[in-house]
This record gives structure tokens, C-alpha cells and sequence, in this order.
């Protein structure tokens, strides 16, 4: 069976955070967040509705520009911080 393409993916909160902030921005459009991460229009949208992840190398990149935390931006590969 073919997977269908359309089906979220096990990573959909980060979609969420990345929505939130750039609803953020003036104007809060694809195109002023792409402009500011970096990344094409295109691939913002893929961010934002979960069909890609933000590769490893620029989580560091995305927190720096946008105040989202490495650990909600990609909580797959970096651990929550513990609380005492």
C-alpha cells in the first residue's frame, strides 16, 4: 500500500510553533518568515504544515532568529529540559 502523502506526520507540533511565530511578524505572511530564516516560501509552507523537518544543522539558526526553543523546534532530537 502506497502511503498517502496527505496524512500528518508523527512530528505535527512543530508545524505549530513555527504558524504561531510567524503570525507574529509584520506582515505575518510566508514570504517576510521565509525571507527572514532564510528558506524559500515553499519550504517554509512545508515546515509549517509538518511535510518536512528542520534539518538538524539550522535548528541552532531558526531559535536564534525566531526565540522558539531547539527543543520545541525539533523535540525529536533534543531532549526537554528537566525542571528540579
Amino acid at each position: 500500500m502506497i502511503p498517502d502523502k496527505r496524512q500528518p506526520r508523527p512530528w505535527r507540533g512543530e508545524p505549530t510553533v513555527l504558524r504561531a511565530w510567524r503570525l507574529t511578524l509584520a506582515p505575518p505572511t510566508l514570504a517576510e518568515a521565509a525571507r527572514r530564516l532564510g528558506v524559500s516560501v515553499p519550504q517554509m509552507s512545508r515546515y509549517e504544515h509538518g511535510l518536512r523537518r528542520i534539518d538538524p544543522q539550522r535548528v541552532k539558526h531558526f531559535a536564534a532568529i525566531t526565540g522558539i526553543p531547539r527543543e520545541l523546534l525539533r523535540p525529536d532530537i533534543f531532549e526537554q529540559p528537566s525542571h528540579p
